[in-house]
């Protein structure tokens, strides 16, 4: 398998016991779930709220907590580790994290988001480039 910049590919082959075949059913898998925008299907108030008002609610907060959790645990699994990162982050974030005053964790989350885009994108962008070629 050729060498990826945003998936530890020799580690999550290891994990699966060295199956390189099983390994990209699961990748293809993980590509066919979140390959597409992940914000606008599963967190869509995150791009659509400001951080204040997104803070304020409980609901969204716990929402957005387990959709976190979710792609966090799949990217660790297919060894997406940069996105498993910023999602574990994202996730302590609206789960655990104590609040600061309200403009600090406004920021906080404004960045946490920004930088899951970046990783998001990139790392969506390397998975379809395996895939298409």
């Amino acid at each position: 398998m050729r060498n990826l910049e945003f998936f530890d590919t020799n580690d999550a082959i290891d994990n699966i016991g060295g199956d390189e075949e099983i390994y990209l059913e699961i990748l293809k898998t993980f590509a066919d779930t979140y390959g597409d925008d992940f914000l606008k299907k599963e967190a869509p108030e995150l791009l659509n709220l400001d951080s204040l008002q997104i803070l304020e609610n409980a609901d969204l907060c716990e929402k957005f907590g387990k959709a976190f959790h979710k792609i966090k645990g799949s990217s660790l699994t297919v060894g997406a580790n940069k996105l498993g990162e910023i999602a574990k982050s994202l996730e302590t974030f609206f789960r655990y994290e104590e609040r600061k005053s309200p403009s600090d964790s406004a920021d906080e989350l404004n960045t946490l988001v920004k930088n899951f885009q970046e990783i998001y994108k990139a790392t969506t962008e390397e998975l379809h480039s395996l895939f298409s070629a």
